[in-house]
């Protein structure tokens, strides 16, 4: 996997044929764009599918101040109204859950709730890092490793963009979890005074990027 996160697609890039959107695509090998679920169109996940990319949904349902079990619903309405249904139900459009409250309760039963709707779509959950402590727990794991089409993507920075050992992440899980389903979510920038210090992902990167906006070209 090669993704990045696109924060604001109006107030970074303007419209999705954007040069620097397909710039950043084409120098870093992307092969897809998670986009906010509050901005995902039809034209976009079209344009992107012309590009030979694909187009994601990408939520934190602390946006909505909703859980996760919440959250799967809304986005199994945002696909419907994508026009996900019927013949389409199953056509390519990945999903990435940005979940980082510390609950084996509410991330099991958002997990739960998610498969309830959309048993096979392509489905990351991403996390804080080094949480392998609850989320390697037995009730996590009767879950997730069954759930052949999640991967598990633990940030390797923390709320200001610190960085955070990448090895250390992808271990942390390991211990419970297959290689095939751990993934790791990279910072593209961290801040320094007054602005940000743009840096592109390491080499041989799988994974995703937090954000396209700073990846540097």
């Amino acid at each position: 996997m090669r993704a990045a996160v696109c924060q604001d697609l109006p107030g970074h890039f303007g419209p999705i044929s954007s040069s620097g959107i397909w710039n950043r695509v084409q120098n870093y090998k992307l092969d897809r764009i998670y986009f906010d679920i509050r901005q995902i169109t039809t034209e976009i996940i079209d344009y992107c599918t012309k590009k030979s990319t694909l187009a994601g949904i990408n939520i934190v349902p602390s946006w909505f101040n909703e859980d996760l079990a919440q959250a799967a619903l809304r986005t199994t309405r945002k696909l419907n109204e994508l026009g996900f249904v019927g013949a389409k139900a199953a056509a390519p459009c990945p999903i990435l859950f940005d979940w980082e409250e510390h609950s084996i309760e509410k991330t099991a039963a958002g997990l739960k709730a998610w498969r309830a709707t959309r048993q096979k779509r392509d489905t990351v959950w991403s996390m804080e890092p080094l949480q392998g402590g609850w989320v390697g727990d037995r009730q996590m794991r009767e879950v997730i490793v069954p759930d052949k089409n999640l991967i598990l993507m633990p940030q390797v920075y923390r709320s200001q963009m610190q960085p955070v050992a990448q090895d250390a992440c992808y271990k942390d899980l390991l211990r419970f979890y297959p290689p095939g389903q751990v993934k790791l979510y990279y910072q593209s920038f961290q801040p320094y005074g007054p602005s940000s210090i743009n840096y592109p992902p390491p080499e041989a990167w799988d994974g995703c990027v937090y954000d396209l906006e700073h990846l540097p070209l």
